[in-house]
């Protein structure tokens, strides 16, 4: 009995929340309309729809990765997805920031027109100096038109 009530449970919550290792964003765009339900600081923001059937399709969302290791004077790069609806046919501008000295991004912002490929890369450096912790970025994308959205992701300094 216990076996079958935990494998129901771990069904439950793989279902609910899935085992993607990126971080997703909120809806933006025109058609996001949507209040917050539920947070996670390892998952996307679960939303309520509240958006009419007319806008629905006419909103995106960002994937950029959970976590990212760098030794201090060391540079990765990563990749910032834009996810759209099939309606959303807007440039998207991306700004990835940080209140940490030492992280250092380039480019800082890139712009995705609405007929470029989905994905942006950014170099993502830990200056000599930067702080032995876990850092968090910021990644805020904005649409030429409607809401802009954000997500956030965690960078893990160590000793060089």
């Amino acid at each position: 009995m216990k076996k079958v009530l935990v494998t129901g449970l771990v069904t439950i919550l793989f279902t609910s929340f899935g085992c993607d290792t990126g971080t997703k964003s909120t809806p933006g765009g025109p058609g996001a309309t949507r209040s917050p339900t539920v947070t996670s600081p390892t998952t996307a923001t679960r939303m309520t729809d509240t958006t009419p059937d007319t806008a629905k399709n006419d909103t995106f969302k960002i994937k950029a990765p959970g976590e990212l290791a760098l030794k201090q004077g060391e540079k990765k790069e990563v990749t910032i997805t834009v996810e759209r609806e099939k309606n959303f046919k807007h440039d998207v501008t991306l700004m990835l920031s940080t209140s940490d000295k030492g992280i250092i991004f380039t480019p800082d912002t890139h712009t995705i027109k609405a007929s470029d490929p989905e994905d942006a890369k950014f170099m993502i450096s830990a200056s000599k100096d930067a702080a032995v912790a876990e850092h968090l970025v910021t990644v805020k994308a904005t649409p030429s038109e409607g809401a802009p959205t954000t997500a956030t992701f965690k960078i893990n300094v160590k000793g060089s």
